[in-house]
């Protein structure tokens, strides 16, 4: 019998074949090491270089995901969350990761409610992001 950490590699590409790029970058990152080890030589992830996530209300929590998958994703270039109701809890989710993140050079936050609050957490932390 085999668990997820004794799966072949090309068995979890095949399931990763399978997967959106939704999925791939929001949901199977950070779950484990290895699953990280391997979806960092998987190649449509190493290909990831924009996402758009317009106008599917993902909301603050939702936001927490996708800044946990910012914080080590090193091939995002674009991302577009318009139209998402994050608020001001989820641009501060956003923002601690843009402290880390070191490729994501365009994102759109339009229409997400994020205020003067959530504005000042974008500011602060793309003053110290490379």
């Amino acid at each position: 019998m085999h668990t997820f950490s004794t799966l072949p590699v090309e068995l979890v590409y095949r399931i990763m074949d399978h997967q959106n790029e939704e999925t791939l970058f929001c949901s199977m990152q950070n779950i484990c090491r290895r699953l990280n080890q391997i979806l960092s030589t998987y190649g449509r992830y190493r290909k990831l270089t924009t996402l758009n996530l317009n106008s599917n209300k993902i909301g603050a929590k939702g936001a927490q995901h996708i800044a946990d998958a910012l914080r080590t994703n090193t091939t995002l270039t674009t991302l577009d969350l318009d139209y998402n109701g994050i608020g001001a809890k989820g641009a501060k989710h956003i923002a601690h990761a843009l402290r880390t993140n070191t490729t994501l050079a365009t994102l759109n936050l339009r229409r997400n409610e994020i205020g003067d609050e959530g504005a000042q957490h974008i500011v602060n932390a793309l003053r110290t992001s490379t």
